[in-house]
C-alpha cells in the first residue's frame, strides 16, 4: 500500500524529474535524459551532509555533497540512489550506519546533519 502510495505521489509531482545517478568506483555521474550534467569524483568529496526537503504532504532526503568549485545535491527520488547510498558506505566508513534513518524522522522537519567532513 505505502508503495503504491509513493508511485501514485511521483506521478502527481510537478517539475522536472530528478537526475538519474551512475555510481562507479571512481565517483558519481548525474545524467539528464542521457545526457551527463554533473560528476564528481569521490576524492574530490570534501564534506557531505543530509536533510530533507518538506513538499506540504511529503519529505524528500537529499544528500549534498561539498566540491571545491561547489555542492551537488541528489534526492532520494533519484533513480541510482541504493547505489548511492551503498558507495557511501565504502567510500566514508566514518558515516553513521543510521543516517537514513534519523533523518528521515522526525517527518515535516529539515533534520541537517553533516555527515562527512575531509580535511
Amino acid at each position: 500500500m505505502i508503495g503504491f502510495l509513493r508511485a501514485l505521489l511521483r506521478r502527481l509531482r510537478r517539475g522536472t524529474p530528478e537526475p538519474a545517478l551512475v555510481v562507479s568506483d571512481a565517483g558519481v555521474t548525474l545524467l539528464d535524459g542521457d545526457r551527463p550534467c554533473d560528476r564528481f569524483a569521490w576524492s574530490e568529496v570534501r564534506e557531505i551532509a543530509t536533510f530533507k526537503r518538506d513538499f506540504g504532504t511529503w519529505d524528500d532526503i537529499r544528500l549534498a555533497f561539498r566540491l571545491d568549485d561547489g555542492w551537488v545535491e541528489v534526492s532520494e527520488e533519484s533513480e541510482g540512489w541504493s547505489s548511492l547510498t551503498s558507495a557511501l558506505e565504502s567510500h566514508f566508513p566514518t558515516i553513521p550506519p543510521d543516517w537514513y534513518r534519523a533523518v528521515m524522522l522526525p517527518p515535516f522537519e529539515t533534520c541537517y546533519r553533516v555527515l562527512y567532513r575531509g580535511d
